[in-house]
């Protein structure tokens, strides 16, 4: 049986190709919160984040209902619940 062999540069632009192919594959997170400032500043903690060379996309939601509503549309994503002090 025949084996293919990919040069070293074949197999750096797969190597490339891959990881844009990760990087345009974000990570999604619902902010669920009523206060606006918690969006605010976790979108700006977060804006250059990359986890597992992946960046982060951030959703917002002010309600529970607005929460299920965008768990629906996109359910491949985390939640942050609201933050009591």
């Amino acid at each position: 049986m025949n084996t293919i062999r990919f040069s070293e540069e074949a197999e750096e632009q797969q190597e490339r190709y891959n990881s844009r192919a990760e990087s345009d594959n974000p990570w999604t997170i619902i902010v669920a919160d009523d206060e606006g400032d918690v969006h605010m500043i976790t979108k700006l903690v977060l804006e250059n984040f990359r986890f597992d060379n992946r960046p982060v996309e951030i959703l917002s939601s002010y309600s529970g209902e607005d929460t299920l509503k965008t768990l629906e549309k996109h359910p491949n994503t985390a939640v942050v619940p609201p933050v009591s002090t």
